[in-house]
């Protein structure tokens, strides 16, 4: 399917080109808790929901269901970019997480050192 992910506030719509309709896929739990990045994986099938106090989600947008979860930044986490099952999240706080979707504890890497919110990020598209 063509579909959109956007991000508005506190919740996640899915909206699909071909015909036209709209659903929403999550909200946060928390009014003062909104939506910072959102990023599909290579297959179209995996969404990862980035959030305001650092959580990171990864959703079935099929079935519209979370599927995985980690609380790992410690501020707002700003971008987000998968490679394959790895998923890298820059946040706030300088950090960069590097997570195993796959793995039973998520949070592989992180990656300290700079100053500033890391507001941008990505794999280089050739996997190496």
């Amino acid at each position: 399917a063509n579909l959109l992910a956007v991000a508005l506030g506190s919740v996640v719509y899915v909206w699909n080109a071909d015909t036209s309709s709209i659903k929403e896929l999550c909200r946060t739990g928390f009014t003062s808790q909104y939506i910072t990045a959102v990023k599909w994986d290579q297959s179209g099938r995996l969404l990862a929901v980035a959030t305001s106090d650092g959580e990171i989600q990864i959703w079935n947008v099929e079935q519209s269901k979370k599927v995985r979860s980690c609380q790992s930044h410690s501020a707002r986490v700003a971008c987000l970019d998968w490679n394959k099952t790895l998923l890298a999240s820059g946040s706030r706080s300088g950090e960069v997480h590097i997570y195993n979707t796959r793995a039973r504890n998520m949070l592989v890497e992180t990656v300290k050192g700079h100053k500033h919110e890391v507001c941008g990020l990505k794999w280089s598209p050739n996997g190496r």
